[in-house]
């Protein structure tokens, strides 16, 4: 007896088979995929070529509605970057405000930061010391790291408002090719900073706040 991975292979090394045998089409029928009755071959080709459409179909509304998303973020770091460049705010100022517009924008509950800018004071909030391993970690970082747990030490700068949080985003806060501090983002949903996702835009962040934080040291000099 024929096995179906013979029959299979026969009909697949004999395309024209069905041409030579029309009337076996008609005769030939097969089970309806989602119900009891018989349906013939054309009928079944048919029901096959209609799922893998709405399977397209799926697959495409869901890039839309990705290629969405990624341009409304797109624009509330085009609007932090311009909140930040007419504030014109001294380095203190600037992390208030962007940890604010984060907050508001963004939807992020927990927003916490250091900077270790040359000329800034060794004092307490966004400009207390933080440990040279700490800095170098940071700074060997290759971009945005997102998951469960933050950068090694970092978790206080959330204060009172990150005591739920579990997941984090750690951004360095990057300037004509240096790390001037660190960013960190953290959300009670475990998925919300999930390891996997895509950090393009958690890095465009921390240049534009870099660069703000350049740009008011220099004022300030």
């Amino acid at each position: 007896m024929l096995s179906p991975q013979s029959v299979a292979d026969f009909l697949e090394q004999n395309p024209g088979f069905f041409e030579q045998h029309t009337d076996l089409l008609t005769r030939l029928h097969l089970p309806h995929p989602h119900g009891g009755r018989t349906i013939s071959i054309a009928e079944r080709q048919l029901l096959a070529l209609r799922e893998q459409v709405r399977a397209l179909e799926e697959q495409v509304a869901q890039l839309v509605g990705f290629g969405r998303q990624n341009d409304a973020l797109g624009d509330k770091v085009h609007a932090l970057a311009c909140a930040l460049l007419a504030a014109r705010s001294d380095a203190s100022g600037t992390v208030e405000s962007a940890a604010a517009l984060l907050r508001d924008q963004f939807d992020v509950p927990s927003v916490g930061a250091r900077v270790w800018l040359e000329s800034t004071p060794a004092e307490a909030g966004i400009f207390e010391p933080v440990p040279e391993s700490v800095r170098d970690a940071i700074s060997r970082l290759p971009g945005p790291c997102c998951g469960s747990d933050p950068a090694p030490a970092s978790r206080d700068w959330l204060g009172p408002s990150g005591a739920g949080a579990q997941s984090f985003a750690t951004v360095p806060l990057t300037a004509a090719g240096r790390v001037v501090g660190a960013l960190l983002l953290g959300s009670e949903d475990p998925a919300r900073f999930d390891a996997s996702q895509g950090t393009q835009h958690l890095a465009r962040i921390g240049a534009v706040i870099g660069c703000a934080l350049v740009a008011s040291d220099q004022r300030g000099d």
